[in-house]
């Protein structure tokens, strides 16, 4: 994307002499040297169709998003995945074409063609669902589709400026714009999709993983593991503003990158505030928590559990041959991760910020956990795509108990860790369950 160039359109002003001093003047604008007033008559034809051609590509630049469901853009859909170069050939042509049009007035439709294209691609970023893992690229072409706009629009009132003052002023706006939308284009497009075209170059979860520590050093530049812990160990105090515990910045740095690159950044940090602000209320309770080693090995389990889902919904997506297939897939893989790490997380906040211990909520049924969850305000905010809609979606054939804390089920009567008695369900029955027990589907 062009950056810090020099862009000039060439305006011209049709100049007379003033009558009261006689010294050159623009038409239509006051004497700069004796202040008199034009004579209302006065007209500049040139100038008068520049304004009538900035008045009718500015009323197409402001033009509001379509409302009806039924209107479309003119514009081919577009994906982040196919990248920038859309944007980057609306700017090569648009200065020139803008030039064209002010010397030659049978190039102004193409001029509000190309107008209408970016206000075109601008309604369709509007009115597409910008969804996981494409999130941040969505974002990257809102924010430079925004210089584009303001670009335009500078260039534009410069053409219809009276005075050249007004337009230089204008102009230059225009240029600061210009040099914003090739930084931001180089840092932002380039770079964000390189990455996200790396990362996201194998479908395998481990392969990813891997990838994504590749690009955190590449991103820190360094291979230097204790440089990268300090780079984040610095992010971290500013985002919590505490200090950073051993290890912690690490993490942090491959967290960060795995939201920036296929997650939602943004909300990613949000939501480590506002749990570090939740956590950190009572930290009696959470340091008694993260000593519980019920606890410790149910999050080594739920890593697994995810991870397995992960890969069971990956391997079934991969050979589904019609959309049943493929929603089964993933309402199961929503089912496995609410149920496995998803409940176990939820009990943790109760343990947390309640009086209850792990151990004893994690023999609660899911529902129940979640439902107490979203009784309690300063939680609700971390409960989001925790959908009991979703659990319920995945209509089982056949059910089976088993324990939430270690996953024994028939022919096991009682668990192996806690010795409860297993509370079998009545034939067909996927409604209610013993508090200690949580229901398992499969079909």
């Amino acid at each position: 994307m062009p950056s810090r160039r020099a862009n000039r359109i060439k305006l011209s002003w049709k100049r007379i002499e003033c009558r009261r001093c006689h010294d050159a003047r623009v038409v239509g604008a006051p004497c700069p040297t004796c202040d008199a007033s034009p004579d209302p008559r006065e007209a500049d034809p040139n100038l008068q169709r520049r304004q009538r051609l900035a008045r009718d590509a500015l009323a197409i630049l402001d033009r509001q998003p379509a409302s009806q469901p039924g209107s479309r853009p003119s514009t081919d859909q577009w994906s982040p995945e196919e990248g920038f170069d859309p944007l980057v050939e609306w700017l090569e042509q648009f200065l020139p074409t803008l030039s064209a049009a002010i010397q030659d007035p049978s190039a102004a439709p193409r001029l509000l063609e190309l107008v209408t294209n970016l206000v075109d691609f601008r309604d369709q970023l509007h009115a597409s669902r910008w969804l996981r893992p494409q999130l941040p690229l969505w974002r990257t072409a809102a924010t430079l589709v925004g210089h584009l706009t303001e670009v335009a629009r500078c260039y534009l009132t410069a053409c219809r400026a009276p005075t050249l003052l007004q337009a230089q002023a204008a102009e230059k706006a225009g240029q600061q714009a210009l040099d914003a939308a090739g930084d931001e284009g180089q840092c932002l497009a380039d770079e964000r999709l390189e990455r996200w075209q790396r990362i996201s170059a194998s479908d395998q979860v481990s392969d990813i993983v891997a990838a994504l520590a590749v690009e955190a050093y590449r991103q820190a530049g360094t291979a230097d593991l204790l440089v990268l812990e300090q780079d984040g160990a610095r992010d971290f105090e500013q985002l919590l503003g505490t200090a950073c515990p051993t290890g912690m910045g690490l993490q942090l740095r491959m967290m960060s990158l795995q939201a920036e690159v296929v997650l939602d950044e943004q909300r990613f940090r949000q939501i480590a505030h506002d749990a570090h602000a939740v956590l950190s209320q009572r930290p009696d309770r959470l340091r008694q928590l993260v000593q519980d080693q019920t606890l410790v090995d149910d999050i080594h389990d739920a890593v697994r559990r995810g991870y397995d889902a992960a890969v069971t919904a990956q391997a079934v997506l991969a050979v589904a041959h019609d959309d049943r297939r493929a929603i089964r897939a993933v309402l199961a893989l929503a089912h496995e991760l609410f149920e496995g790490p998803g409940k176990r997380y939820v009990a943790a906040l109760l343990a947390a910020t309640g009086r209850r211990s792990y151990q004893d909520l994690c023999c609660r049924d899911a529902d129940a956990l979640l439902q107490q969850a979203s009784q309690q305000s300063s939680l609700v905010p971390l409960l989001d795509g925790l959908d009991l809609a979703l659990r319920a979606a995945r209509t089982p054939s056949r059910s089976r108990a088993w324990c939430s804390s270690t996953g024994s089920s028939p022919p096991w009567r009682r668990c192996r860790r806690c010795s409860s008695r297993l509370s079998s369900p009545q034939p067909g029955s996927v409604s209610r369950w013993s508090t200690r027990w949580t229901t398992a589907t499969s079909t």
